[in-house]
């Protein structure tokens, strides 16, 4: 326990191809998924704002049709109607700040391999202050999960957890969809892991 306040934000991002830099972040979300009060207490959020944006004229001609096909985004759509790299991390760095107030903001992110990556990066070439999470402040779902329950890898699949930690919320390969869809399954998480350590103590 400590005497600093979290709040985690579940983040998700869908993009055009598998390199960044050379490909392009098409659409990100970021919603609240809980947080630690200081003294170590958990609370699931109440239902938030989230944000999400597309995002306007990728960064590289270079894409991967199938990789972006995922997403069910419309690259001419995004040419004329998404946001300008630059207002889009900007903006959402103010959302952040917003969520936090003075608590530590930290990433929940599925997988944080990858979605970090981009996010970082974005952060880091458009917006002026950097991330708002700074080099590091993510965690992995799967991880977390898997430090808890003692099982491996495989066994981490969100598909592969109890019913108690699933939720009906859908997974679409929509950034905000999956946001929303991790953001609960962490809170589920973090509740059991606070009701075993209360057992424990």
């Amino acid at each position: 326990m400590t005497d600093t306040e979290v709040i985690y934000i579940s983040g998700d991002v869908e993009f055009d191809g598998p390199l960044v830099g050379r490909n392009s972040m098409t659409s990100f979300a970021l919603t609240v998924a809980g947080r630690h009060r200081a003294g170590g207490e958990f609370e699931r959020p109440l239902p938030d704002d989230p944000y999400y944006r597309t995002l306007l004229r990728p960064i590289g001609f270079d894409y991967d049709p199938e990789t972006f096909a995922v997403s069910g985004l419309n690259r001419r759509d995004l040419m004329s109607a998404g946001t300008e790299p630059v207002e889009a991390m900007t903006s959402a760095s103010r959302f952040v700040a917003e969520a936090a107030g003075d608590a530590k903001p930290v990433l929940v992110l599925h997988p944080v391999a990858v979605d970090w990556a981009w996010l970082h990066y974005y952060w880091t070439r458009f917006d002026p202050n950097g991330c708002p999470f700074g080099y590091n402040a993510a965690v992995d779902l799967r991880s977390i999960y898997m430090g808890m329950s003692g099982v491996d890898y495989v066994g981490s699949a969100p598909k592969r957890m109890p019913e108690s930690f699933r939720t009906d919320l859908p997974h679409t390969h929509d950034a905000l969809d999956d946001a929303r869809h991790q953001g609960a399954i962490f809170a589920s998480i973090m509740e059991h892991a606070a009701q075993r350590a209360e057992v424990r103590s």
